[in-house]
C-alpha cells in the first residue's frame, strides 16, 4: 500500500518530468561549454541572417535613391558601417546569450541533482517495503537478516548477498516472488552505489 510520502515523492518526480525532464536532460547531454556554444551559434545565424535581409533593404535604398556607385568611396563607407553594426550585434547578443544559457545549463543541473535526491528516496523507500514483506518470509535466514537490515544491524551488501543465495538455492519460484527478488536485490546494488 502506497504511503503518503512515497506519494508525495512520486508526484514531485512527476510533476518535473513533465515540466522538466526533456529540456534538462538534453542540457545534461552537453558539457556547459558546448551547450552554450550550440544554443549561442543558433542566436548568431538568425541575427546575421536578419541582419542581411536589413542590410540589402538599407544599401539597395541607398543605392536607388541617393545614386551611390558600387565602386564609390561613399558605397564602401556604407558597407564599413554595416559590417561594424553587425560585429557590434553579434557581441552583445553573444554576451547575452551565454549569460541566458549559462544560467538555463545550471538551472538544469540543480534539478537534476534534486531529481536524483528524490529518486534516492523513492528507492529506499520501495527498499524498505520489500524488505518488510520478506520479514514474514517462510525462510528463517531471509526473514531474519531483513529484521536486521530495517533494525540496522546488517548492511545492504550482506542482504544482498543473501537474497541472491536465496533466490538461486531455489528454480521454481512463482512469477510475483522471483520479481520481488530480483528488484529488492537490483535496490539493494543502487543503495550501495550511493553509500550508506
Amino acid at each position: 500500500m502506497l504511503n503518503e510520502d512515497k506519494i508525495k515523492v512520486m508526484t514531485a518526480m512527476a510533476v518535473y518530468e513533465e515540466k522538466y525532464g526533456k529540456q534538462d536532460r538534453i542540457a545534461d547531454s552537453y558539457y556547459m561549454g558546448d551547450y552554450i556554444f550550440k544554443k549561442n551559434s543558433w542566436t548568431r545565424i538568425l541575427i546575421f541572417i536578419g541582419f542581411v535581409i536589413l542590410a540589402f533593404f538599407y544599401l539597395g535604398y541607398n543605392i536607388l535613391n541617393e545614386n551611390i556607385d558600387f565602386f564609390s568611396d561613399d558605397f564602401s563607407g556604407i558597407i564599413f558601417k554595416v559590417v561594424i553594426v553587425l560585429i557590434i550585434l553579434l557581441i552583445i547578443y553573444t554576451s547575452i546569450g551565454t549569460a541566458i544559457n549559462k544560467k538555463k545549463y545550471n538551472d538544469a543541473q540543480n534539478r537534476l541533482e534534486k531529481l536524483a535526491y528524490l529518486q534516492k528516496i523513492f528507492n529506499q523507500m520501495e527498499l524498505e517495503e520489500l524488505v518488510g514483506e520478506f520479514t514474514e518470509w517462510p525462510e528463517n535466514s531471509v526473514a531474519a537478516s531483513s529484521r536486521r537490515w530495517l533494525r540496522g544491524e546488517l548492511d545492504s551488501d550482506t542482504l544482498k548477498k543473501i537474497l541472491e543465495r536465496s533466490h538461486s538455492d531455489r528454480k521454481d519460484w512463482d512469477y510475483e516472488t522471483d520479481e520481488m527478488y530480483k528488484k529488492a536485490i537490483r535496490l539493494l546494488s543502487i543503495e550501495d552505489l550511493y553509500g550508506e
